[in-house]
Parts: C-alpha cells; structure tokens; sequence
C-alpha cells in the first residue's frame, strides 16, 4: 500500500515547476506543485503522500496543510514505526525522479493507459509523450525500479526480457523496446515531455528491424507475428537481417518469429552464419509464441522478400515440442514449407558447409539424424553425421529435416 501511494505522489510533484526545501531535515513541497493533476491526486485522496525525509529512510506523511504546505512528516516516532520502508530503500531512484522533470522536463506515471489515453493526458498538461532520447537523457544509463511506459513512437519504454538489462537505458541508436501491435487495448505507464510535439517517428534511421508483442506483453505465434508486422508496414525479418542488426549491439539476441516460418534467437553464440549450432534457427511449432522482428523499410525504400535460407537449403523442423512428430507428420510439415524431407547426402553436403545442430531428425530414407560440426557435451562429444538408426516411422516422433524446393 506505502509503495503505490509513493509513486502517485512522486508522479504529481514531477509534473509542475517543483519547489523543494528542507525544514527540519524533512522535505517540504509547494501546494502549486499540486495544481492541475487532479487525475493523478484523486488515488491518494488529496491528503496523504510519502516524501523522502532522508537519503536513508522514507517515511509516511500525513498531515495536510492547505495554506502553503501540502505534506511533511508528522513526527520522527511516526516515522520509526514504518516498517515498510528499511534503510536500503532506494531514495536515489525518487531523487532521480524528480530530477528528471526539473532538469529535463520529462515525468513518467504508472497509471495503466492506452496509447492515446497517454497523449491526450499528456497534452492536457501541455506536454506530448516523450521520446526515448527524452528519457535517455533524464534518466540514462539506467533507471532503478523502472516503470513500463508509452513513449511517442508507439513503443513501451523499459521491456528488456532479463532482470539485468530490465531497467538499462540504451544509447539511442542500440536500444530495442517493444512495439505492441495493438495500441489501442495495450495498457502501460507512460513517459510526459514538457514541450508539446507533434512528431511520432515509429522508428530511428539506426533501426530497421523492431521487437513486436501482442496485447499486454502477451506473445505472438507465427501468423499473429505476420499480421502485426504488416501493421507497421513492415515484413518479418531474415536470420541475416537481424544478425546484422545485433552486430551493431542492439538488444535483438532473444528467441522469435523470422520470416517464412523461421523461428529462433538469430544472435546467439554470436556466429557470422546463424545457421550453425548454436543458433537454433528452425521452422518451429506456428502455434508457439514469441516476440516477433519486425523489417521496417525506410520511406523511400521498396519492401523486398529475400531468401532467408542457408546455401545447403536444409532446415530443421520441430513440433510443438523438440520431439513430437512422426514419419509423416515430419514428411507433411516439410511440404507445408515449401520443402521435402532431405536426403542423408543433403544433410551432410549441409554439414560440410558448417550447418551444425543437436537435434535428432527424420530424413527421407526414414533414418534418424542429426549434423555436427563441432563436439558439444550435450551431444554426444561427436562431429559429423550422427545416426539413431530406423526407427518406427509410426510411433517414433522426432523433429526432421527440411531440403527447401520452392520459397513460399
């Protein structure tokens, strides 16, 4: 309960001029720095805040002073008593907050919004939605205790995937933050600029290929990735593309949708072929979610559809989990791709130009195989071409591999 009435708080006294000073060791805010965000002041009545009364401790402010001061902290006993707040509390991260808005003009909210819920609350204050260099510079290169927020392009501010790298602030030009598909139905917190703007750029000239989500940082399959993507007039992007892309250190080394029912992290292990182990790009499950790269062409550039597929054109497919199809079933999803199973001599030509996965897989004879370049305790110690045998084509599920014929 503390913790969301502070933030309430903090989000009003970053949205005016702010006028602080210390009295007695406590921190004293101008009733004007109220004035105008009634929005925000109805969650906490008007009458309660949580102010920041040292560098070590916060405390509850309860009393309410309707001719010049808005909150200050009742008595020191009062304070002692909270035990909600411990001395490790981050009074930096609040300090920074607001910071941000007197230095730079820029104030974050937690109030689950829409898109256009956010610009029309920032316009009303006279602002616009900032932009992400707007937040890079107020609260670069990391943000404690970060909250998810709409910027004006349309993307969601602080979604990196690891605990680590949640709350980092990327230069500009290598950042990767989310672009949800829907804006209207997704709800986030959201970042204000002081200065009214009209601008929205979806994207920098340093970032063609953008992460997508679907509603609430729910994930995509394959064909959801497909229609969201063509929402941004963009198409889902080649294994190369996205390499290429994260070779310049922008955040794109996660598992997602590519382009023609690929699927995969695209920068793992860090290989100039991304189709080598361990790579792991593969035509996977189409019901499966994950985020999805997007390919945004510039505006004076034509959308092209180039082939994804490696030299050798052989590809490993899987069901929904790594072993889950039979003979057939292999032999079906193949076709659906545009392909047919591979022979063992495409598979090794395949491994002789560096195509290196840990995945067992139907071929056409019927044999069980999987190529290898380099030993790996997981498989085997072994290089080359591994074989299961025959097994039965029936009962026996495993993944298989894919000799592309047509590009669909």
């Amino acid at each position: 309960m503390y913790t969301s009435i502070l933030l309430a708080v903090v989000v009003v006294f970053c949205s005016n001029s702010l006028s602080a000073t210390f009295v007695h060791q406590y921190n004293v805010v101008s009733q004007r720095a109220l004035q105008g965000w009634s929005y925000e002041l109805t969650t906490i009545n008007r009458l309660q805040c949580l102010l920041a009364c040292s560098r070590k401790i916060l405390c509850l402010s309860v009393n309410y002073n309707k001719q010049s001061k808005v909150c200050q902290l009742s008595n020191r006993r009062r304070r002692d008593k909270i035990e909600s707040f411990k001395e490790d509390t981050n009074f930096e991260y609040y300090e920074k907050i607001l910071n941000a808005y007197e230095t730079y003009g820029v104030h974050v909210a937690s109030t689950n919004v829409t898109y256009d819920e956010a610009q029309r609350i920032c316009k009303d204050h006279l602002g616009s939605l900032a932009t992400y260099e707007n937040i890079y510079h107020a609260f670069g290169p990391r943000m404690d205790n970060c909250i998810e927020g709409w910027l004006i392009s349309g993307e969601i501010a602080f979604t990196e995937e690891t605990a680590t790298d949640k709350c980092v602030l990327k230069k500009p030009n290598k950042r990767s933050n989310l672009f949800p598909c829907r804006p209207k139905t997704y709800y986030s917190g959201y970042y204000c600029y002081a200065n009214y703007s009209q601008v929205r750029q979806h994207i920098s000239e340093s970032q063609q290929i953008i992460r997508l989500t679907g509603n609430n940082a729910k994930k995509l399959n394959a064909n959801a990735s497909d229609v969201c993507c063509k929402i941004f007039g963009g198409r889902l992007a080649t294994p190369f593309e996205v390499f290429k892309v994260s070779a310049t250190h922008v955040g794109l080394c996660v598992t997602a949708w590519l382009s023609h029912g690929l699927a995969g992290n695209a920068c793992y292990g860090g290989q100039l072929n991304t189709w080598i182990f361990p790579g792991w790009i593969l035509f996977d499950y189409p019901m499966k979610e994950f985020f999805a790269m997007c390919y945004i062409p510039f505006p004076d550039e034509n959308l092209t559809f180039p082939n994804p597929f490696p030299d050798h054109e052989v590809i490993h497919v899987q069901g929904i989990e790594p072993y889950s199809l039979t003979y057939q079933e292999a032999k079906a999803r193949c076709i659906g791709h545009g392909g047919v199973l591979a022979t063992k001599a495409q598979v090794e030509f395949a491994n002789t130009l560096g195509y290196s996965l840990c995945r067992a897989g139907w071929i056409k004879s019927g044999e069980v195989i999987y190529p290898m370049t380099q030993s790996h305790p997981d498989c085997g110690n072994t290089i080359g071409i591994i074989s299961w045998s025959y097994p039965t084509r029936s009962n026996n599920m495993y993944g298989g591999y894919c000799y592309i014929i047509n590009i669909p």
